[in-house]
């Protein structure tokens, strides 16, 4: 015991335990088989190892030196740490436990933890880079790291987390307030972040591991090259692109905050929806994309890809064109409205299909070629890209109809061309079959080819020219 201020220039080793109840300056490595007390304020004076059972430091420690510490005890910091001369760097070892509860380490180079650690306050970590190799208990108390931060143990109990620079990821975090990834956020394992909120201001590179938010999302840096990402809360997507190799699944609201926002991966699943904000929302899934067009608001643009297969079901409105690459099934009734519709692959579903269009309504491939549509309507004429054969008990085309293309109609029920065909661009041909009634109301049918009429014909309306 030292009852006084000490001056260590030389290495003390041999001993119990020590003592020094006044400050200490350590220029030497000190060791001992017990506890180490240092009473006041320690000032290193070169790069200093404390080695023992049980390490407290009650008072500041400072000084431009290295500090190891070696401890299979626990390791106490009860001062500040390089408040104010920064250490240079600060690492503790695997063994035993460091409780840091003097509210701020500040190094200008590494921190590195490799046991346990626990706050006793409010606490900043400032260093190059801040490694916790094991545990962090926050014990209700808010954890800053200014720097760049490696996470390999488990960090919980901490209210309030914030990293201002790049963040490695390879355990979980949790904490009862939010998390601030200012930097790039790097997975090297599957991680869940728990929080109120978890914002991540750059970049997340996934490496091919899975990311599970609970809590909210806020998404201000791409996401890419992970596997699953799931988020239990609401998202905001302030980012231009969220890219899996796996699922992704928004349990909350997902709500656009980018001009454009492509969402990648396979089998998405929107439980809550997609609020727009005239924002554009692409949807490049495999598998199947789910769209319950009722929990669908306020997008600009929509469109998918054509890899995999989009189900729609309810009203889907968009202030600018739907764009569908990939196959459609309706699971429900479906009404799509919106300036310019384009189904690029087949249409299939027992269910009825409306579509109002104030552009132009493409559809690409087959209707109903595997599963009958229950009926088909549109609000405005129509062009063949194609030639079309139209299936139905009771075919309307109650505007215009034009299109260098054969057009042949097998409906069991009443046909009714309500305006011109062929008056833009004559059909090459036309005909019907057996069954039903065709009614002429446009005035006009003219075609390149044939025009047979395989069932009763109505006449609605005269045509001077002869046309009919």
């Amino acid at each position: 015991t030292v009852a006084g201020n000490a001056d260590v220039q030389k290495a003390i080793n041999g001993l119990s335990t020590l003592q020094i109840t006044g400050t200490a300056t350590i220029a030497a490595a000190v060791s001992s088989s017990g506890t180490q007390s240092y009473g006041k304020a320690v000032t290193l004076g070169a790069d200093t190892t404390l080695t023992g059972a049980g390490i407290t430091l009650s008072g500041t420690v400072d000084g431009t030196q290295a500090l190891s510490i070696v401890d299979s005890g626990t390791t106490t910091f009860s001062g500040a740490v390089g408040a104010t001369t920064a250490l240079t760097s600060l690492s503790t070892n695997a063994g035993g436990t460091t409780a840091v509860n003097g509210g701020s380490v500040k190094t200008s180079g590494t921190q590195t933890y490799g046991d346990a650690v626990t706050l006793g306050a409010d606490t900043t970590l400032t260093g190059t880079t801040v490694t916790n190799s094991s545990t962090i208990a926050g014990g209700g108390k808010n954890l800053t790291v200014t720097g760049n931060a490696v996470v390999n143990g488990a960090i919980t109990g901490v209210v309030d987390y914030s990293v201002s620079g790049t963040s490695s990821l390879s355990a979980n975090v949790s904490t009862t307030g939010t998390q601030i990834y200012t930097g790039g956020v790097t997975l090297t394992d599957n991680v869940t972040l728990a929080g109120t909120t978890v914002t991540n201001s750059s970049t997340i590179t996934g490496g091919g591991k899975s990311l599970t938010v609970t809590g909210d999302a806020v998404v201000n840096g791409v996401i890419s090259d992970v596997a699953a990402y799931a988020v239990s809360g609401n998202t905001a997507v302030n980012t231009a692109s969220i890219t899996t190799t796996g699922t992704q699944s928004y349990t909350g609201l997902v709500t656009l905050g980018a001009a454009t926002v492509t969402l990648a991966g396979m089998n998405p699943t929107f439980t809550a929806g997609v609020v727009g904000a005239s924002k554009n929302l692409v949807l490049n899934f495999s598998g199947v994309t789910a769209i319950d067009g009722a929990k669908f608001t306020g997008i600009q643009n929509l469109s998918t890809d054509a890899a995999g297969t989009t189900t729609l079901a309810g009203a889907l409105t968009t202030k600018g064109t739907q764009t569908y690459g990939d196959a459609v099934t309706l699971l429900g009734a479906t009404t799509l409205t919106g300036v310019g519709i384009t189904l690029s692959g087949t249409v299939d579903g027992s269910q009825a299909l409306s579509i109002v269009d104030s552009g132009t309504t493409t559809f690409s491939g087959a209707v109903g070629g595997t599963t009958a549509l229950t009926s088909l309507s549109t609000d405005a004429g129509g062009t063949l890209g194609a030639a079309t054969t139209l299936t139905g008990v009771g075919i309307t085309l109650s505007s215009t109809v034009d299109g260098a293309h054969a057009l042949s109609i097998v409906d069991s029920g009443t046909t009714t061309f309500s305006g011109t065909v062929g008056g833009t661009t004559a059909l090459t041909s036309l005909s019907t079959d057996a069954g039903g009634t065709t009614a002429l109301n446009g005035g006009s049918v003219k075609t390149s080819g044939t025009q047979t009429y395989g069932d009763a014909v109505t006449l609605g309306a005269e045509k001077p020219d002869g046309d009919r």
